[in-house]
């Protein structure tokens, strides 16, 4: 720049002007003044020095003497902050774990400022992007260093961090890059714990191993990347009890091995427990059982399969079965045995096995549901009691139910028969007999007895003759009753719980006409006239009945036509009631002049017995010779025409066929 001065003199020198730099501190090394033109020009360098503002003292002075002046301040403003810093690269991106240490550099932001001096080549770092951004990350102001600040796992829903950086020189009018730094932050969270396959682990040790024999390896799996930590696993023995001093773990391959002699220890059972890590922290664990083996003999059931038959009415705790085993360990408790039904799980439901026995019971009543099958299949172990505990082959089991399934059934039905009404108690009167088609007792055993009707019970009663037959027998004398017919109503019952049954009915008729009529078989009467008048008793014949009763004791009587002679039926007749013979129609008209008439009399009760055998009657005639013709003049004669005509059958007698 150039200063200028004017001079009011009008003549040279007096109005000649000179210029001289006098001040201000350094401006007179870094600045000069040409003399004559008053151009302000720099002489040095001014990088070596950092002042943004020179004060400039300026004299100017004419050419007389003394010479005047006039002194002027020149104030040098110098622009050092000539470029914005610069971005190498602009865009950042960088995948991290969820596990990434807090403040600890994760990229850094590069950018450079081609100005030589500070603060105007001192490069600074401001986030300015969104508040989740800042909330977890930070950046380092001077170094551009981003770091996490928050632990990332608080938020594994969040995989994606986009942020940006302004970056700015340090002048007091700070220059700035054009655009910002774009941070992308990719989070590998860990997603899965590590879990343990082909479990469970158990081993089964001599106490004679030595230190470094394998016991088996644990393997656990993580379904994390295993390029990352979070799929990588780690093992350790964390227990229990005196396990982490007999046995160690591989860390990375989960071989356990034994570290010491179990021998040194009385110990049978050791639980390990094991942890698998992924080196993100994420940690699972399982328990590996260890035995060491005292227990060399499994138990044995002798037989092998066991069948029984029962019936359905069998009181539940009566024993069925014993399952009987045996262990060949000498010592306790791994030869102690108990039993299990292992299959068959609705026989279950209706059998149960004593644990230390072996007996088998029913459970429940075999007559009802659920335990209506016929047989039950079932599989019985034997445990014993060491560690680790010893199975036995697996016994068949089977049990039959006998089941009441038929009833008994009366053979030969109907049954009627017929009795004495002067039967003496217990006398037999009938036989009945049933049939039980099931094959074992007590479901084939039948029991009789006696269960109506009416008055039946009163006079009759039942025996038992075998299973299958019984008797029904007088009980008490059926004399003094009345009735002729007795229904007695008989019950057929097995032995099963419940019973079942069959009825039946007996007809028994009781016979109160015991007795037939009698009387002497030839009745001869004595001689009578043959002019006997008709319906006039001749004689009487008399037949007795035995019966106590009516009407088995009351008497009819009747001419029998086809056994009497024809003379004898056509001229004579007896009273119905009382017996007595008569003449039916005149002898006169008997032109054969018989002497002696035969008529054969039946006697009948009133039950329809008939006398066996019948009354034979002879009737002898005295007879009026002089009435023969041709000497006969008797007045009579005229009554032989009237009568005599073969009387219907049957002929009882009854009244004459001829008037007088």
């Amino acid at each position: 720049m150039n200063v200028q001065a004017t001079d009011a003199d009008i003549v040279d020198p007096f109005n000649r002007v000179t210029y001289s730099l006098i001040g201000d501190g350094l401006a007179t090394s870094l600045f000069t003044v040409t003399p004559d033109t008053g151009a302000i020009r720099t002489q040095n360098t001014l990088n070596s020095d950092n002042s943004e503002q020179y004060v400039l003292r300026v004299v100017a002075m004419d050419g007389g003497t003394p010479r005047l002046t006039d002194t002027s301040t020149v104030l040098v403003t110098v622009n050092r902050n000539l470029n914005a810093p610069q971005l190498q690269p602009q865009n950042y991106s960088i995948g991290i774990l969820a596990t990434q240490a807090l403040s600890i550099p994760i990229l850094t932001i590069n950018a450079a400022d081609a100005d030589v001096a500070v603060p105007y080549n001192t490069v600074v770092f401001r986030p300015t992007s969104s508040p989740l951004f800042s909330e977890f990350f930070g950046v380092d102001p001077s170094s551009g260093d981003v770091n996490v600040k928050k632990d990332l796992a608080l938020r594994s829903d969040i995989s994606t961090y986009i942020g940006t950086v302004s970056v700015c020189d340090s002048a007091s009018s700070p220059r700035c890059s054009d655009v910002p730094s774009y941070v992308t932050v990719l989070v590998t969270h860990n997603q899965n714990t590590p879990f343990f396959i082909n479990e469970p682990y158990r081993r089964d040790l001599q106490r004679t191993l030595g230190a470094g024999t394998g016991v088996l390896t644990v393997q656990a799996e993580d379904r994390d990347d295993p390029s990352t930590i979070f799929g990588q696993i780690r093992y350790t023995l964390i227990g229990d009890d005196q396990a982490p001093n007999f046995f160690s773990i591989n860390p990375t391959s989960g071989l356990i091995e034994i570290s010491n002699a179990l021998g040194q220890t009385s110990d049978n059972l050791y639980q390990l427990r094991v942890q698998a890590c992924d080196l993100g922290g994420m940690c699972n664990r399982t328990t590996v059982i260890v035995t060491i083996t005292t227990n060399f003999q499994a138990p044995i059931i002798t037989p092998a399969t066991y069948t029984q038959t029962v019936q359905e009415t069998i009181s539940l705790g009566t024993p069925i079965i014993d399952v009987n085993a045996t262990d060949a360990d000498p010592t306790a408790p791994n030869n102690q045995i108990t039993y299990v039904i292992s299959e068959g799980p609705e026989d279950l439901e209706c059998f149960t096995i004593n644990q230390d026995t072996g007996v088998i019971t029913a459970r429940r009543s075999l007559l009802y549901n659920p335990c209506t099958a016929s047989v039950y299949s079932m599989l019985v172990v034997a445990r014993d009691r060491g560690s680790p505990l010893l199975e036995s082959t697996a016994a068949s089991v089977t049990i039959n139910v006998q089941r009441n399934d038929n009833p008994p059934i009366f053979t030969n039905e109907p049954y009627i028969t017929s009795l004495r009404e002067d039967a003496s108690i217990n006398d037999p009167v009938f036989t009945v007999t049933a049939v039980d088609t099931d094959i074992v007792a007590p479901f084939n055993t039948i029991q009789f007895s006696l269960i109506g009707d009416d008055t039946a019970p009163v006079y009759f009663d039942i025996r038992q003759i075998d299973n299958n037959n019984a008797q029904i027998f007088v009980k008490a004398p059926v004399l003094n009753d009345d009735k002729t017919t007795y229904i007695v109503r008989v019950r057929a019952a097995d032995g099963g719980i419940p019973s079942k049954s069959d009825t039946t009915t007996v007809r028994i008729t009781v016979n109160r006409n015991l007795f037939a009529p009698r009387f002497d078989p030839l009745i001869t009467t004595s001689p009578f006239f043959e002019t006997q008048s008709l319906g006039l008793s001749i004689f009487q014949v008399t037949a007795t009945d035995g019966d106590s009763k009516a009407p088995y004791n009351t008497v009819q009587y009747e001419v029998n036509n086809i056994l009497s002679s024809v003379p004898g039926r056509l001229y004579f007749m007896v009273d119905r009631n009382t017996g007595g013979v008569s003449l039916r129609c005149f002898l006169e008209s008997d032109t054969s002049y018989t002497g002696v008439y035969t008529i054969v009399v039946d006697a009948v009760d009133g039950g329809g017995l008939r006398a066996n055998p019948p009354a034979n009657v002879e009737i002898t005639m005295d007879r009026n010779t002089t009435l023969r013709p041709p000497n006969d003049t008797n007045s009579m004669l005229p009554r032989a025409s009237l009568c005599c005509q073969e009387p219907l059958l049957p002929y009882w007698g009854g009244s004459n066929l001829c008037s007088s």
